[in-house]
């Protein structure tokens, strides 16, 4: 059977652009219209880009709302788009096809320096308000963005592998007991309560565990 998605796509974006061609072009030509749409989103991208290289791309909600379209088209013109190769989304992310991530020595510096601090006392790391204070805003934001740091709570990052060795010590623990408190997690990595209690819950999440009660149990 043949895969239809990608024309249904373009589909439903032919559809969309004569729409907007008559809510704003009065009969204008889709394709001139998209054309118009099109720089627009290349310019917004390019200063986004422009003023923060260090961030993999614009928030798509805030690049819709920015674009003077109607809001149930805005989707399907994007997609249309993508298609073309105008723009490439990720994460939640737009950024333009030959955009890279760019930092300063500056910031290079601040990247090491801070995870270093992590390697340092992997379960006990920097706070969101001390990496920000040491780093800045865009450092942080690029840690997170690339994979290197993964946020568990609102004040709690972790580095992946620091984070992948405790859920398999954690395993090991709750496959022998059956069962763990939040103070045995504390006690266990020798962390804080609140480190103990960002990662269970980050777990509850996730579906790895499932509280009942005081306890975490593993869920099967």
């Amino acid at each position: 059977m043949p895969d239809t998605r990608a024309g249904s796509s373009a589909g439903d974006a032919g559809t969309a652009l004569a729409q907007l061609a008559r809510l704003l072009g009065q009969g204008e030509h889709p394709l001139k219209i998209l054309g118009t749409i099109a720089a627009e989103i290349r310019r917004l991208l390019s200063a986004y880009h422009q003023s923060h290289p260090a961030r993999s791309g614009m928030p798509r909600e805030e690049l819709k709302s920015r674009l003077e379209v109607p809001t149930k088209i805005q989707g399907a013109v994007m997609e249309r788009l993508a298609l073309a190769g105008a723009l490439t989304e990720e994460g939640g992310r737009v950024r333009l096809p030959d955009f890279q991530v760019q930092l300063t020595s500056e910031q290079q510096l601040a990247v090491t320096t801070l995870l270093n601090r992590f390697r340092a006392s992997p379960y006990l790391t920097p706070s969101w308000k001390e990496c920000l204070q040491a780093a800045g805003e865009e450092v942080v934001a690029y840690l997170l963005e690339s994979g290197r740091l993964i946020r568990l709570s609102e004040d709690v990052l972790l580095e992946p592998e620091a984070l992948a060795e405790m859920v398999d010590r954690l395993r090991l623990e709750l496959e022998g007991s059956g069962e763990i408190t939040v103070a045995e997690v504390r006690d266990l990595f020798a962390t804080s309560r609140k480190y103990a209690l960002a990662l269970m819950e980050h777990l509850d999440r996730a579906g790895t565990t499932y509280r009942e009660g005081d306890v975490r149990r593993l869920k099967v």
